[in-house]
């Protein structure tokens, strides 16, 4: 176990187990309710700003977070299963190979980057299903709720708005979109009326209190 601790703090697999350290004290902070699952979760659909307007030319990084069901799944919950065979690669092949130091170790790290990469797209998928089934729920419990408003919107833009739960739950944040016509400032409240998978945000509409 010794040798093992020490080989895995050796230059040449130094980074992988500080990458490894850093998933573990992430998910030691979610057990305790420290901070939350999509806390770094990402939003896939970089095609659009927060005024609505397309850009395709970040089309190709769409398409590889997609490939790697980022976007269905939390980022820390991918990151999570790219560390763990990267640094099993890590460890594994350096052993066998005899090397210690830094740099002869960083080759090692880049190819078992690209191998992680993979593992960690088919380590996922069992997983897509079972977040796709939350955030359908998630979903569901929304509507009909009053949001507040984070930014201005208007009609044909995007913006953000936060849903209060009772007693001690997190608040939710949407992404939300206002109906022909219509627009909503900053810090106005609104009724959240439906999803828009296509565009993926919720369609919401001005409410007073």
């Amino acid at each position: 176990m010794i040798e093992l601790l020490n080989f895995a703090i050796a230059g040449a697999n130094i980074i992988p187990t500080l990458l490894l350290i850093a998933i573990i004290l992430y998910w030691c902070t979610v057990l305790i309710g420290a901070v939350d699952l999509d806390l770094f979760d990402v939003d896939v659909d970089l095609d659009h700003d927060m005024d609505g307007h397309p850009e395709g030319g970040l089309e190709w990084l769409n398409n590889i977070l997609r490939f790697f069901n980022l976007g269905r799944i939390p980022l820390m919950v991918f990151l999570t299963f790219m560390v763990l065979p990267l640094w099993l690669f890590c460890i594994l092949v350096n052993d066998l190979l005899g090397i210690y130091s830094l740099l002869p170790g960083l080759l090692t790290l880049g190819a078992g980057f690209f191998i992680s990469l993979m593992a960690a797209k088919f380590l996922t998928l069992p997983f897509v299903k079972l977040f796709d089934k939350m955030e359908e729920e998630k979903n569901y419990s929304v509507i009909g709720k009053i949001c507040t408003l984070q930014s201005n919107l208007q009609e044909g833009r995007i913006g953000q708005a936060v849903v209060m739960q009772k007693g001690n739950g997190a608040p939710i944040i949407l992404m939300v979109s206002s109906k022909a016509g219509t627009a909503v400032k900053n810090g106005d409240t609104a009724l959240v009326l439906e999803y828009q998978p296509d565009k993926r945000c919720y369609l919401v509409e001005p409410y007073i209190l």
